[in-house]
């Protein structure tokens, strides 16, 4: 088994987090009769979605960056 990277951690989060709404939306078909109300509540459903599914993978502290930023 190999030792995952920051990099490594953040891709696999991400794909955890996307691959099941792209195959959710491929599979569902959406009506072309949909409204601009409709079409933000389902864009927040997705983002709410995302966001719970990203907040379930526990990142251990030492993969945050070792960084400070800093105003010139």
């Amino acid at each position: 088994m190999r030792k995952l990277s920051r990099r490594g951690v953040f891709a696999r989060a991400v794909a955890a987090a996307v691959v099941p709404q792209v195959v959710t939306l491929s599979s569902a078909q959406t009506p072309a009769s949909s409204t601009k109300e409709e079409d933000m509540a389902s864009a927040r459903a997705a983002i709410a979605s995302s966001s719970a599914a990203l907040a379930k993978v526990k990142v251990p502290i030492a993969t945050e960056p070792a960084f400070a930023f800093k105003a010139y």
